[in-house]
C-alpha cells in the first residue's frame, strides 16, 4: 500500500498527495517521440501507445506535456519508450495497427476507425485481441480535475499491474 501512494506524486498534483516534495521532472523527462509513418501491418506491437487529442507535439501545453510525462512516470515508463500518436495521425490507423498495445487514448470522442477496439465507457479497461485499451478524458479536463485523475489512476494500477 505504501508503494501506491509513492506513484501517486506522478499524477496528482494537489498537496495531499505530495509525498517527495524536492522531486521535479527533467528536462529530459518531457521529449515527446512522434511515430514515425504508420503502416498496414501491425505498426505498434507490445508497446504503450498515447492517443491525443492535440494536432502535433507543437499544439500541447507545457503543462498537459509535463502532466503526460508524470502520468507515464507513475507506471514507470517514460516518454521516449511510449508511442505518442496525434488526432491527424489517428485518421490513418485501424484495430490491425496494434498488436499486444497498452493503449491510454485521452481524448473527447474516438475516431470512427478505432470504435472497433475502444471501450465504449470511459474509465473502464477494455481489451480486444491481446490490446488493454483505456479510454479516458481529453489530458485538459483531467490536469483539472482530481475526481477523473483517482479514476485514471484506479485503472492505470489494474492495467499496468502497479500495486
Amino acid at each position: 500500500m505504501h508503494d501506491e501512494k509513492a506513484y501517486l506524486k506522478y499524477l496528482i498534483d494537489e498537496e495531499i498527495y505530495i509525498i517527495d516534495e524536492n522531486r521535479s521532472l527533467s528536462d529530459s523527462d518531457t521529449g515527446l517521440q512522434e511515430n514515425p509513418e504508420l503502416k498496414s501491418e501491425p505498426a505498434h506491437k507490445n508497446k504503450v501507445i498515447l492517443l491525443l487529442d492535440y494536432e502535433n507535439r507543437e499544439a500541447i501545453p507545457e503543462n498537459h506535456e509535463k502532466f503526460i510525462v508524470k502520468i507515464l512516470q507513475s507506471v514507470r515508463f517514460d516518454s521516449k519508450s511510449t508511442d505518442w500518436i496525434f488526432s491527424q495521425q489517428m485518421q490513418t490507423l485501424s484495430p490491425q495497427s496494434f498488436e499486444k498495445c497498452r493503449i491510454l487514448a485521452f481524448m473527447k470522442e474516438v475516431p470512427g476507425n478505432l470504435l472497433p477496439i475502444m471501450g465504449a465507457e470511459k474509465y473502464a479497461l477494455a481489451s480486444h485481441k491481446g490490446n488493454k485499451i483505456l479510454l479516458c478524458d481529453p489530458i485538459g479536463k483531467l490536469y483539472e480535475n482530481v475526481s477523473l485523475k483517482r479514476k485514471l489512476w484506479d485503472q492505470l494500477k489494474t492495467m499496468f499491474a502497479v500495486s
